[in-house]
Parts: C-alpha cells; structure tokens; sequence
C-alpha cells in the first residue's frame, strides 16, 4: 500500500460534479474532500472510464469530462 497517497474513488468524483437535488450534500462532502487532499491522489484508469460513463449518461458534453479529468489530474 502507498502511504501518504489518496485513491479516489468514482462516486466522490461523480459527487463532486453533479448536483442533484436530492443529493446536494453528498456534493458538498465530496467537494470539501476533493478540496481538502494533502497528499498525493491517485485515480485508476477504471475509475476515469467509470466517470466518464456516468458523465455520459447524465448528458454531460464529452469536452467538459476531458476538462474535469485534466483539472485533476494537473493537481497530481
């Protein structure tokens, strides 16, 4: 196991850009802990094509998940 590094999961990321209504405080926790990583995070390349999927189905334009994966993967 990587000490010091974080694994994010896919339901965090998928929290943290979609807002349902029903679900706006899973948002707010998954933003707080996305904002608040010290260390290194990590994201497996299941977990970027599972985002992706699930961006897809919510009819999210494909260059706004290209965007949000390279936001976060400059952050790394």
């Amino acid at each position: 196991m990587n000490e010091g590094k974080a694994f994010i999961d896919t339901n965090v990321l998928v929290y943290a850009k979609l807002k349902p209504a029903q679900d706006e405080e899973k948002h707010r926790i998954a933003v707080k802990f996305l904002q608040e990583i010290e260390s290194d995070a990590v994201i497996s390349v299941q977990v970027v094509n599972e985002f992706s999927s699930v961006l897809l189905r919510h009819k999210v334009e494909d260059d706004a998940i290209r965007t949000t994966i390279r936001e976060r993967s400059a952050r790394n």
